[in-house]
């Protein structure tokens, strides 16, 4: 029987980066994914509310989660937060997680027509059956459409000096798309060599 891929409201989600990991118990994690290349390794990971992605190279580790506000998760070691308080919001950031590593991200949830959601969910799950990470529940409920289950779909692209990722979760209930867009910059690191969607 399959567990309800059950999301929060989207006002409901917080972003944020950890400077350390955080235990993967304090997540519900539905499918991951583990890439090392040049020097460092990044965990992805797609939960109920989000995915968490977790960065480590020689003695830096750091971690990005989008999750529910209401998640108990620790305060030491946070350097980022970011709140959606509004749909069709927009929120951006940057740090340095260490004196060779920087970081920034973008964040944006977009309120769409069901019509407009349905087309861009189909979208999501066809480009994820081709490259990145998808993670896509059947239908959990009678008489739902293909399309009134949640999606997630990230992916990573190697950069001249680092990783960039992107991520897109629905939110059928709501017909919202939430998008990330993260940027990791290893400054004294040549490019990286290619890296499997």
């Amino acid at each position: 029987m399959a567990v309800p891929f059950l999301r929060p409201r989207v006002i409901d989600l917080v972003f944020r980066v950890y400077a350390r990991p955080l235990h993967p118990e304090f997540f519900t994690r539905r499918k991951v994914r583990r890439v090392e290349r040049a020097g460092f390794t990044l965990t992805a990971a797609i939960t109920p509310a989000g995915h968490t992605l977790e960065w480590t190279r020689g003695g830096v580790a750091f971690m990005e989660v989008l999750t529910a506000t209401g998640d108990a998760l620790p305060a030491t070691g946070l350097r980022l937060q970011r709140c959606l308080d509004g749909l069709d919001a927009g929120r951006s950031g940057r740090c340095d997680l260490s004196a060779d590593v920087r970081y920034e991200m973008s964040l944006r949830a977009e309120t769409l027509s069901p019509e407009v959601f349905s087309h861009v969910q189909r979208e999501l799950i066809d480009d994820g059956a081709r490259r990145g990470m998808l993670f896509h529940t059947a239908n959990l409920r009678p008489g739902e459409s293909p399309g009134a289950s949640p999606v997630s779909y990230l992916t990573v692209d190697p950069i001249a000096a680092g990783l960039a990722v992107s991520a897109f979760h629905t939110f059928p209930d709501e017909f919202v798309i939430v998008r990330t867009q993260s940027l990791v910059e290893f400054p004294t690191v040549g490019a990286f060599e290619e890296l499997p969607g």
